[in-house]
């Protein structure tokens, strides 16, 4: 049933992200995935801690699922996924949509296996695998098979974000010394401002999403570390 305009202006914008989600998942048996999406807007609350606040909100949802992950193994005295602890927030982010693939257990399937990529020999695999289960990439699973290998590149330099602020690239870093070279031919002006933080000017045309992925492939591949 779509959200009546008359009383959308009422509604908080949490309010309005939940309404949106039924009226998304309106048929039958599609309660698990409106509980997903009301996950996601407003936060897991008190999973594994003693708060209520929503924790998933300041990590992130794929964050989040791996760190329950590697919690729940270690409770089960199993050994702890390795998690990778990259954050992109480079100004646009991928998806893969109904129009490619259209079985909700798929798509949520897909994703888990992306996260779960940690060389790129494992994702090269897994692209060759969604090309012969569904034809060519769409263009927003290819910018989040693309923004996955960022994260790779970039774990290997023990990089823990890259976040976009306004014309400069924010690296932060757990060991200055391993990124020390890789910023010596990077495009603009850089500006180490601790021992954990360095910023990277770049021209404003840099920032189409084509363009940044191919600066941000050409520092970290042409140097990756073996």
């Amino acid at each position: 049933m779509p959200i009546c305009s008359c009383h959308a202006k009422e509604l908080t914008p949490t309010a309005a992200k939940r309404l949106k989600a039924i009226e998304e998942y309106s048929e039958l048996g599609a309660g698990f995935r409106i509980a997903l999406r009301d996950l996601e807007i407003r936060g897991a609350g008190n999973i594994l801690g003693p708060e209520q606040s929503g924790h998933i909100q300041a990590v992130g949802y794929e964050m989040y699922c791996q760190l329950l992950q590697a919690a729940v193994s270690k409770l089960k005295g199993r050994q702890p996924v390795q998690i990778q602890h990259v954050h992109l927030e480079l100004g646009f982010s991928g998806a893969i949509g109904k129009s490619y693939v259209a079985s909700d257990r798929q798509r949520i399937e897909l994703y888990r296996r992306i996260v779960g990529c940690q060389s790129l020999d494992d994702l090269s695999q897994l692209e060759r695998d969604i090309k012969d289960m569904f034809g060519p990439l769409s263009s927003g699973i290819r910018t989040v098979l693309d923004l996955a290998e960022i994260r790779i590149l970039a774990d290997a330099y023990k990089i823990s974000s890259i976040v976009r602020d306004n014309m400069d690239l924010v690296f932060t870093v757990r060991d200055m010394s391993l990124v020390e070279k890789l910023f010596t031919k990077a495009p603009g002006s850089v500006r180490p401002v601790d021992q954990k933080t360095v910023y990277v000017r770049l021209k404003p045309s840099y920032f189409a999403e084509s363009t940044l992925l191919a600066v941000l492939r050409k520092m970290l591949k042409g140097r990756a570390l073996k």
